[in-house]
């Protein structure tokens, strides 16, 4: 699971040459089929270290990716928050609500609240049935103006190998139901 720039995963990958064949899956929250949020070009993640992302796309083990669009999809909004205070539950919940509530809506991307990127990479290994997905040609820009850029055929118009999974549309009621129900689980 990354849901950070791929360094550590691709440095693990580079060190450990039989490493590859004994991951099931790598998980990604990075990319964006079109702008990003870091450049015009490029989300964060992706960018800060393309390289290593590079690796990830070429190493072997299947490549999930949870770009900007899906994540665009679990929006904390007013309606959102007052669902996961009815979970009830204990602080860690009443810390999640309090961060959560003092995250601004992301109006700069024109989203009517904040997306929660990371907790839907790791949605997708503990509920899949939450998404839809295909399975699509993956890259990643090097150099120039777009580098960083996650470049996706979802359509397989370039004949490159399908090896990655983009994750595409989320259930985002049930979505926050299992981070209500997880979060209002703990202490």
């Amino acid at each position: 699971l990354g849901i950070a720039p791929a360094t550590n995963l691709a440095l693990a990958l580079a060190t450990e040459p039989d490493l590859a064949s004994r991951v099931a899956e790598i998980v990604l929250m990075t990319g964006a089929l079109g702008e990003g949020n870091w450049t015009a070009a490029a989300e964060f993640n992706a960018a800060m270290d393309p390289e290593a992302l590079a690796l990830l796309l070429r190493a072997g083990p299947p490549v999930t990716l949870a770009t900007l669009e899906l994540t665009a999809q679990a929006l904390v909004t007013p309606e959102r928050i007052a669902g996961l205070r009815a979970q009830g539950g204990g602080r860690c919940l009443a810390a999640a609500l309090a961060i959560l509530e003092a995250v601004p809506p992301s109006r700069r991307f024109g989203h009517r609240g904040a997306p929660l990127h990371d907790p839907c990479a790791v949605a997708w290994l503990v509920a899949p049935q939450l998404f839809t997905h295909r399975e699509v040609a993956a890259e990643v820009v090097l150099e120039g103006p777009d580098r960083g850029r996650t470049r996706i055929d979802r359509w397989g118009r370039g004949g490159a190998p399908r090896k990655a999974r983009l994750l595409e549309g989320l259930d985002a009621d049930g979505f926050f139901a299992l981070l209500g129900a997880r979060l209002a689980a703990l202490p």
